[in-house]
């Protein structure tokens, strides 16, 4: 067995086989089960989602900057960031439970710049609902950074309208 994900190759005996939960093949030959993620210590998940949250508010304004200064092709990858971040926070939350990351937009082979701003906004939002879970993880959560990020998209949304 062979496989290939994202960055990753694997190659082993298809017997030992798993998948990440993420991964979606297009087509299965032999069905891979779903590998089972580790079992962390709520010190190791306290520390992972903590990370995890830092990441996304650090990397939230920097996508809506490059959006203002239409720079896509660097938002969009910021929007992947932001994606991948909610993602691995939301299965640290609840690993058994993978509803909370299907209704997350994602960008299509055209991106404008209000559609990076659509996914943006609705990743922040996504993630605020979560603060409450995280907080009880024993996370300190930045209450201050959804309201700072929808202060630099009202102003991403002028530099829009302008056509810059």
């Amino acid at each position: 067995m062979c496989g290939l994900s994202g960055a990753e190759l694997s190659a082993g005996p298809l017997s030992q086989a798993t998948r990440p939960a993420s991964f979606h093949p297009l087509f299965d030959r032999v069905a891979i089960p779903v590998a089972s993620p580790p079992t962390l210590t709520a010190e190791e998940m306290r520390a992972q989602a903590e990370w995890w949250l830092t990441f996304f508010w650090a990397m939230a304004p920097i996508a809506v900057k490059y959006t203002a200064r239409g720079e896509i092709v660097k938002a969009a990858a910021q929007v992947d960031l932001l994606t991948q971040a909610y993602t691995d926070i939301w299965t640290l939350m609840d690993p058994s439970d993978t509803s909370g990351t299907a209704d997350i937009p994602r960008l299509g082979r055209t991106i404008s710049p209000r559609h990076v701003i659509h996914v943006v906004t609705t990743l922040c939002a996504a993630m605020e609902r979560l603060h409450s879970a995280i907080e009880s993880a024993g996370v300190d959560v930045p209450t201050e950074m959804p309201g700072e990020v929808m202060r630099q998209v009202a102003m991403a949304d002028v530099a829009i309208g302008v056509g810059r």
